[in-house]
């Protein structure tokens, strides 16, 4: 799908006609607005094609973050780490997941959803697998920091490419589905693929399999990325790029059963600012910090602050409570109970 709509878009630009730029909008004056196609083609095939590729993006989160836990001993005995030690080095992949988080949007902002999808998705899979061929605790530390970063890009990226090709009814449940559903069964998945492992090696080397193991998801995503991800069309619409806008309108609606509203012309932006192309780092960060002369900072000032302070301090709680009971409940089975990995 993508591969087409970008063969087309390049025909353009070779017969004169440049595609990022806003064309013909004489033709656009009186066209539906996006969020009016999206809701004429309701949600369907298209969207869910969308949300199985994301669900894997988002498993793979899951695993990451349950897999951790389940190397204590494997680790210790390979490296002859002490406690102190191996919950420094667990904690480098949710420093990872803190910085991916930070500069995830960003990159998504300004160099689109679908390219931020692939670098994260490759970002994962190579240090992934160096995580599981790491030869010293070195090499594993900083491959579980980058694998990390990749892990929280991916949620934040996958969930709001998918949001924005949703009608409005759709958005909670599809949100509440991918990140909920998708990130249970790559916990579960890591669990179980933690016992094959042990059970299938009899050697110490059962957890690098495990890891190998986990990178899957990732590797069966970025082909399926590549090939039929389509880019998100808000993005697209900044960046004066309506004619690849109008054509996944109509591939949309085709996918979902319904025939498009004005051939899938979409009304641009009304003060859509023209795409730079080499645009200065001060300008990126201009970009970032301050949208629809939104600043950022307004988040923590008088009107929005007790808002933001109550959502900061539920998500620190959570984060806390969650993930602290997923990276030390194994450990307090073993210490305490003597029991295995397996049960």
């Amino acid at each position: 799908l993508y591969t087409e709509i970008a063969g087309d878009s390049k025909r353009n630009m070779s017969t004169g006609r440049d595609s990022g730029s806003v064309t013909d909008r004489t033709n656009h004056e009186h066209a539906p607005k996006l969020e009016e196609h999206l809701e004429h083609a309701g949600a369907g095939m298209f969207q869910l094609c969308i949300f199985l590729i994301a669900s894997l993006m988002v498993a793979a989160d899951g695993m990451e973050m349950t897999v951790i836990s389940l190397l204590r001993k494997p680790l210790q005995n390979e490296w002859n780490l002490n406690d102190y030690e191996f919950s420094s080095v667990g904690s480098t992949v949710f420093a990872g997941l803190l910085v991916g988080n930070l500069i995830g949007g960003y990159l998504a902002d300004r160099y689109g959803r679908r390219t931020t999808m692939i670098a994260i998705s490759v970002l994962f899979c190579v240090f992934g697998v160096l995580s599981a061929v790491a030869t010293n605790i070195w090499m594993f530390t900083i491959s579980r920091f980058f694998t990390g970063v990749g892990v929280g890009s991916m949620v934040p990226v996958s969930d709001s490419h998918l949001l924005e090709w949703s009608p409005k009814a759709w958005r909670a449940r599809l949100a509440m589905s991918l990140t909920g559903l998708a990130f249970a069964v790559g916990a579960a998945f890591a669990c179980v693929v933690g016992i094959t492992m042990h059970d299938s090696f009899d050697d110490h080397s059962w957890w690098r399999y495990m890891l190998a193991v986990c990178v899957l998801p990732g590797l069966v995503a970025l082909p399926l990325i590549i090939l039929f991800l389509p880019e998100s069309p808000h993005w697209l619409l900044v960046q004066g790029r309506d004619e690849e806008v109008q054509r996944l309108i109509v591939q949309l609606s085709e996918w979902n059963g319904v025939h498009p509203l004005a051939e899938g012309r979409v009304s641009l932006p009304e003060e859509a600012p023209p795409p730079s192309p080499t645009p200065s780092t001060t300008q990126h960060w201009g970009l970032m910090m301050k949208v629809d002369d939104f600043s950022i900072g307004e988040i923590f000032g008088r009107r929005l602050l007790s808002t933001s302070l109550f959502c900061t301090v539920a998500w620190i709680v959570c984060g806390f409570i969650y993930y602290g009971h997923i990276f030390i409940y194994p450990i307090i089975l073993e210490d305490e109970y003597g029991m295995e990995i397996k049960e």
